[in-house]
């Protein structure tokens, strides 16, 4: 049943097709790899997750934050020195609300607590009245204590008088009963569908300090997957309760105070949090390291070096802080004592003071020095990864896994550069390593899909020029099957066509054992004298070969290899007829001819090989066939003698063979360099001027010297002999006048 056309055409498209799928499979296969890994760079795995912070933190570390002298924050640093001096922590409230009254005195703008008051003050009276033995001659001694003054009320009316203080609490993981939520100085809405940190509980500040504090915000750090703290969260959620609530940091409600900003107004299109707006700041916050949890504020740490925010608390009770050093700033509390267990590991420090990462985000916020690794610097590492990645697989099918390395390495140099100049000139956080290191898989796979698309390459030249090339050239072909064109192309080429004479009736008297054993022991020294000349084996015609030079190779001296293997195949004839004195003797014609050939893989969709067509190719076969005529073993085409001028060669006639229009000039040649010595250049001078008395219509003159030469030459005794009978022919019934020497072939 006959096929649609359309059918027809599919089949048609697909076996078009097939090699450049052959061709580009494992770019294919790492192109997918390569979408793959640039999906992940958005949520990457832990292992990568881990090198990008890194990555990011040499930013960190290679550009710290300019601090600005004006938007400084001060710390009260609870050190060791302040320790040993007012002795263990915690602090009675009395000196805390002395803390808090010199501090308002000296000017500070906000006073925030990076320390939690959640129980009673153990020195204050109430306190201490009932710990006293309870006798009735002390009832009178516990009554006067109890009746002195409660440190936590002197404490709270001292944050009461400064309007300025900022209270921290801190979320932890176990359930908070509703009546012991935090208190919210600020309110302001966060839709419901922005994921913020989540906690389900809160340990609270006291009541009456809450009261009495003018802002009131968490101070949780939330350290990336490593255990480093580059980024706070400004806001937080607790979810314990029916309705979800979010708290603002101490950060946001210092910074509240400091600019005297009357709300807080959280911006989120597209459902996710990109901005918290504090009166007229405008804060940009991201999400976590995992990219799953909103508000974050990302940490440009300052100079590590400088520690001119730090105040040892016994200097601010014994009068030592210069006036105007705290006027108008945010003065932090909070401890860099190692006992206190407030230390935090950072890009810059591995073990610095909670309190400083606090400071850092306030200084920040206030003069509005920022970082950001904005939503589409994913497409941006992903579209360079992607394009890199392509840009190699292509030069690694094309020009090699070498030239494919340079082009990465240039891609992965110029991403850093490009991403190091972002980051001081605009401070943007573009990460080029991660991208990288996708990338260096991906060219690990194109190399490895070219490298064994190269050795199937070179598995398939020897396979299919193992039988017609010598070994060595096979082997150059191999190296460079970029040099193989499939399909076809022209090339300037010289062919070669053999027969032995007398062939078929030869194969008439012998059986098929015999036949075969004389063929293959004829062929083979005929095919290695070929190949060992640098030749190409087109195809054996039963006793016939033909051969051709320069293809697929290139062979600049592709005429005089031709000429040389079909001298060399008369010598090996020679051979192979003394070795068997008693077989018939063989004989063999060779014609040898130069020209533009279309030489490639030619032939049907079921079967094909690398052959030459062209008139080059029917010349080189009549002048073979022309051998018999004229009784010369080898015969070359004028274009093959114009390009071995230093070998022996006679102009034999000028033919118009069989299925050509034009004729051609056709010499024997006689042999090498060697043999064209001073006797047969005086013969090529003789017989030179036997033809120009021919084709001058002095018959009796080239009747004269062609019987002479027939003794001096006696491989040309046929030719000689040949012209002989056309003198006479020609002396008894003239040539018409427009006779120019030219002969036509009545036979292939």
């Amino acid at each position: 049943m006959p096929r649609p056309a359309a059918m027809g055409t599919v089949g048609a498209m697909l076996r078009l097709f097939r090699p450049f799928a052959r061709r580009w499979f494992g770019a294919v296969v790492a192109t997918l790899l390569l979408f793959a890994l640039a999906m992940a760079i958005k949520e990457p795995p832990p292992p990568v997750l881990r090198f990008r912070l890194a990555v990011l933190d040499l930013y960190l570390q290679q550009f710290p934050r300019p601090v600005d002298p004006a938007k400084s924050v001060r710390i009260i640093d609870i050190d060791e020195e302040s320790l040993r001096r007012f002795g263990q922590w915690p602090w009675p409230r009395t000196q805390l609300a002395e803390l808090v009254d010199r501090l308002a005195a000296l000017g500070a703008k906000a006073i925030v607590f990076d320390v939690l008051f959640d129980q009673p003050d153990r020195t204050s009276p109430p306190q201490l009245a009932p710990l006293l033995a309870p006798r009735p001659d002390q009832a009178s001694l516990r009554n006067a204590i109890a009746a002195l003054p409660d440190h936590d009320k002197i404490f709270a009316g001292a944050i009461a008088r400064a309007r300025s203080v900022v209270l921290g609490f801190s979320f932890v993981d176990e359930p908070t009963r509703e009546t012991e939520q935090p208190t919210l100085k600020t309110r302001f809405d966060v839709p419901k569908n922005i994921p913020l940190l989540p906690l389900v509980g809160a340990v609270r500040n006291r009541p009456e300090f809450e009261a009495s504090a003018a802002g009131n915000g968490h101070f949780n750090m939330q350290p990336d997957p490593d255990g480093l703290v580059r980024r706070v969260p400004l806001l937080a959620e607790l979810v314990n309760t029916r309705a979800h609530i979010a708290y603002p940091s101490i950060d946001v409600e210092a910074v509240r105070l400091a600019t005297e900003a009357d709300r807080i107004s959280p911006i989120a299109p597209d459902d996710r949090l990109t901005t918290l707006k504090i009166g007229g700041l405008r804060v940009p916050v991201e999400a976590d390291a995992t990219n799953t949890i909103d508000g974050f504020f990302r940490l440009w740490f300052s100079d590590n070096s400088n520690h001119a925010r730090f105040v040892p608390a016994y200097r601010v009770f014994e009068n030592g802080i210069d006036a105007g050093f705290l006027k108008g700033r945010v003065v932090l509390i909070g401890t860099s004592a190692k006992g206190l267990l407030d230390m935090r590991a950072t890009p810059m420090n591995q073990l610095a003071a909670g309190v400083e990462n606090h400071a850092e985000a306030i200084e920040q916020m206030l003069s509005g020095q920022f970082i950001t690794r904005p939503e589409w610097s994913w497409q941006i590492e992903c579209g360079g990864l992607v394009a890199a990645g392509l840009l190699i697989i292509v030069l690694a099918q094309w020009r090699g896994a070498v030239t494919a390395a340079i082009a990465g390495g240039l891609s992965v140099g110029g991403a850093c550069v490009a991403a190091y100049q972002l980051f001081e000139r605009d401070h943007l956080m573009l990460d080029p390593l991660t991208p990288s290191f996708a990338l260096t898989i991906v060219y690990a796979l194109a190399a490895l899909t070219a490298f064994a698309r190269s050795e199937g390459e070179k598995r398939h030249v020897r396979e299919a020029f193992g039988r017609y090339l010598a070994p060595s050239l096979v082997e150059r072909l191999a190296a460079h099957p970029e040099r193989l064109r499939l399909g076809g192309e022209m090339r300037d080429m010289s062919i070669l066509f053999s027969d032995i004479r007398g062939f078929t009736a030869m194969s008439q008297r012998m059986d098929p054992t015999e036949l075969t054993a004389l063929l293959n022991g004829y062929l083979t020294p005929m095919t290695g004298t070929v190949l060992g000349r640098g030749g190409t084996i087109d195809k054996y015609i039963g006793d016939a070969v033909m051969a051709f030079w320069n293809a697929p190779l290139d062979d600049a001296a592709h005429a005089e290899n031709a000429c040389r293997a079909a001298l060399a195949m008369l010598v090996e004839l020679d051979r192979l007829n003394a070795l068997r004195p008693e077989g018939p003797q063989l004989r063999i014609g060779i014609g040898v001819n130069t020209g533009p050939c279309c030489v490639g893989n030619l032939g049907s969709e079921q079967r094909f090989a690398y052959s030459a067509i062209g008139d080059a190719v029917n010349v080189a076969a009549r002048l073979e066939g022309q051998t018999k005529f004229y009784g010369v073993p080898i015969l070359i085409g004028e274009e093959t003698r114009l390009r071995v001028p230093s070998f022996a060669a006679l102009e034999v006639d000028h033919l118009r063979v069989v299925g050509r229009d034009e004729a051609t000039r056709l010499y024997a040649l006689l042999g090498d360099e060697r043999v064209a010595d001073v006797k047969f250049t005086s013969l090529a001078q003789a017989h030179e001027q036997m033809l120009q008395f021919y084709r001058a219509r002095r018959w009796d003159q080239a009747a004269e010297i062609a019987r002479a030469l027939a003794t001096a030459l006696p491989a040309m005794a046929t030719v000689y002999a040949t012209y002989e009978a056309r003198v006479r022919a020609f002396a008894a019934e003239p040539p018409p006048p427009d006779w120019d020497g030219t002969v036509i072939a009545d036979s292939k």
